[in-house]
């Protein structure tokens, strides 16, 4: 389809998989919007695709300054694989001054400078906002767990417990907040000495969530009441998630 200066918006209805490709005459200044999202003024001196696109979307193209040729296409190649990826919260990125019984962080130079050491005689807490990413499989469950080590091994269990509450999107009505869900050493072995170990929880249901959606967390280790008297150290907590897509078509998912 031929597009010209003073034309009207031309809109295709771009089926799942498809792209939209716009050609310029040399130069051309256009405006492209997949409605939904955002529209977008761009000179172009060579072809643009836009896309593929993850679900059904109009397209439309409008050009300010210049002629240009716009040709819809299916894309039969895989869009994306889908796997798992982390959304990461390093020791070092949680903050805890302030926070009500916060660990202490270690700033032995030799050590793990930077690292979170829970008490082994009171409880600690760290706490967080998680976004999910645009990639994520919309509504699949996350799966949270934490690295960490014992500075002194030993087989004393040490309790880790995980809070969250489901804030959702721009609209929706916060959800209670869940817990205490006990955490599960599933790697490495305790009686040795800062060697990395791995406790999973169970995961977070977020079926009906969309995109983008929020949560807040607490990642308690009870240590007034577990066995170990030790300090136990945090490097990391994730969130496990899984991606079907390299974005959404909206860059405010409704």
């Amino acid at each position: 389809m031929r597009i010209e200066p003073g034309f009207a918006p031309y809109t295709e209805l771009l089926e799942t998989g498809d792209a939209m490709t716009v050609t310029p005459d040399g130069v051309a200044l256009v405006v492209v919007h997949p409605v939904g999202g955002m529209p977008s003024k761009e000179s172009l001196s060579a072809a643009k695709r836009y896309g593929p696109y993850s679900r059904p979307v109009a397209f439309q193209v409008t050009a300010l300054n210049g002629g240009c040729t716009v040709v819809q296409s299916a894309i039969v190649a895989p869009l994306w694989v889908e796997g798992w990826d982390d959304l990461r919260f390093p020791a070092q990125g949680i903050n805890p001054a302030g926070a009500a019984n916060a660990p202490a962080v270690d700033d032995t130079l030799t050590d793990y400078p930077g690292t979170l050491l829970f008490s082994g005689s009171q409880e600690n807490v760290i706490a967080g906002i998680a976004q999910l990413p645009h990639a994520w499989k919309a509504g699949s469950a996350i799966k949270p767990h934490i690295h960490w080590s014992k500075p002194v091994g030993s087989a004393s269990a040490v309790s880790w417990v995980l809070y969250y509450r489901i804030l959702g999107s721009p609209g929706d009505a916060h959800g209670a907040l869940i817990g205490p869900l006990a955490g599960t050493l599933v790697a490495g072995d305790m009686t040795t000495a800062d060697q990395m170990l791995l406790t999973r929880f169970d995961p977070i249901d977020l079926t009906g969530q969309k995109e983008s959606t929020c949560l807040s967390w607490q990642i308690r280790r009870l240590g007034d009441t577990d066995a170990d008297n030790g300090a136990a150290r945090l490097f990391e907590f994730d969130l496990h998630y899984q991606s079907d897509k390299g974005g959404t078509v909206d860059e405010f998912p409704a």
